[in-house]
């Protein structure tokens, strides 16, 4: 099992994409609890090898190693050889990994098969050389490796039955199933009011959505972490304006800077007086609408969770004073939300006393693709193949994001719930 074994939660959550083919997207696998270490623990009892590169960006290391720690038990108790190899690579066979193939084959292979056949052994690993370039190599061309008449089992004559249709493609099935229910859908649309009644009677089955649970404690339910908190501009508790204290930007008590010296608030000199004696001012925390921005990690289905962001006025300047409660404003972003930056939405509503939650769902923001990182024209691959796993449509798999979010939020002592 090569580049390819992690787990779920590694390759949705760690910017990896989600499944990047099809034979990695399991349709309801996550809703039965089926994950990627699965594959390696039903092997157990039998001789079994799993490489991870240490770059992949597909499938990361991480994950790699998680997968093999909980697989391992299962060949504790049940006999096995699970063999494990990390090359120093990205996403790909790297030659130290193809010899590690050979020598697993090598070993695992020695004793044979059923029916008779022996293997002849081999005691060098060692890669052999097969390119163009080798001239004592002779490579086989198209015409020579072609099996069937027609280079394809499906088309070739000689491999249908007598009678026997020529056999279709997933494409082929998907179109015939496409026009019947495109068929179907129109002799329901006749009658509108009928159908749309239906549609909005159907669309949370259709959706797949499901309600969110109600959180089950005050404050901090048990599908919220709290990742950490700072200020706009990183400063210590206690800065006074005029004393000097360690990582404030306060002028040091012994500076020779005259007092005629003026500066701006980023510190720059502006008139010089007597000296031209660099000196700081203290942030106006007062300049700011944003006090302390809070963020949560809010697990959702599945293996994916949503990132919240709380951005609090500037009243709020640390996290164990009682807090009144707040009017919230929820905003849906697509980009990261940077605590240290906040966006103009955010520093609007909380000059007016309210706060402001930055929400990343699934697929976006801090879990959303690399810059580099193609996409299917969305967020990225995460929630679309999360929702498939789940049995959810891409709408109903959000709106249970946003169902949960709210909940969280609403479940927060500092939040006031308006009727």
């Amino acid at each position: 099992m090569a580049c390819y074994i992690s787990t779920k939660e590694v390759d949705y959550l760690w910017n990896a994409g989600g499944g990047g083919d099809g034979e990695q997207t399991w349709p309801h696998g996550v809703s039965h609890g089926l994950d990627k270490p699965d594959l390696i623990e039903v092997r157990a009892n039998q001789s079994t090898q799993v490489l991870i590169t240490t770059a992949d960006t597909c499938f990361p290391a991480a994950g790699g190693r998680a997968a093999v720690s909980e697989a391992a038990p299962a060949y504790r108790a049940l006999g096995g050889d699970l063999q494990v190899f990390e090359g120093v690579w990205h996403h790909g066979w790297v030659l130290p990994t193809r010899e590690q193939i050979n020598g697993f084959f090598c070993k695992s292979l020695a004793g044979g098969f059923g029916g008779g056949w022996k293997s002849v052994g081999c005691s060098n690993i060692t890669e052999l050389d097969v390119s163009r370039e080798n001239a004592a190599f002779l490579e086989w061309n198209d015409k020579e490796l072609q099996v069937t008449s027609t280079g394809q089992v499906n088309t070739a004559p000689e491999c249908i039955a007598q009678g026997a249709k020529i056999s279709k493609t997933v494409h082929n099935f998907s179109a015939d199933m496409t026009a019947v229910h495109e068929t179907a859908l129109a002799a329901k649309r006749k009658n509108q009011t009928q159908y749309l009644a239906s549609v909005i009677s159907s669309a949370p089955l259709v959706s797949g959505f499901i309600a969110a649970p109600t959180p089950r404690t005050t404050g901090n339910p048990a599908s919220a972490r709290f990742l950490g908190a700072q200020f706009v501009v990183p400063r210590p508790p206690g800065c006074r304006p005029g004393r000097y204290i360690p990582g404030c930007q306060n002028p040091p008590s012994n500076s020779s800077a005259s007092a005629s010296n003026e500066y701006n608030r980023d510190g720059a000199l502006v008139r010089a007086g007597k000296t031209s004696t660099p000196q700081l001012q203290e942030h106006d925390s007062a300049a700011s609408p944003v006090g302390l921005v809070e963020r949560y990690q809010v697990l959702t289905e599945g293996k994916c969770f949503a990132i919240v962001t709380l951005y609090l006025p500037a009243a709020v300047t640390d996290m164990m004073s009682p807090r009144k409660k707040l009017p919230l404003v929820t905003w849906y972003s697509s980009a990261v939300a940077a605590a240290g930056a906040p966006p103009a939405a955010a520093e609007h509503f909380t000059a007016s006393g309210h706060a402001f939650a930055a929400v990343e769902l699934c697929g976006f923001g801090t879990t959303g693709p690399l810059p580099s990182t193609p996409g299917l024209n969305s967020g990225s691959y995460a929630p679309e193949d999360m929702a498939n796993e789940l049995g959810r449509s891409l709408p109903g798999f959000h709106a249970g994001e946003i169902a949960r979010v709210h909940a969280y939020l609403l479940s927060r002592p500092d939040v006031r719930k308006d009727p």
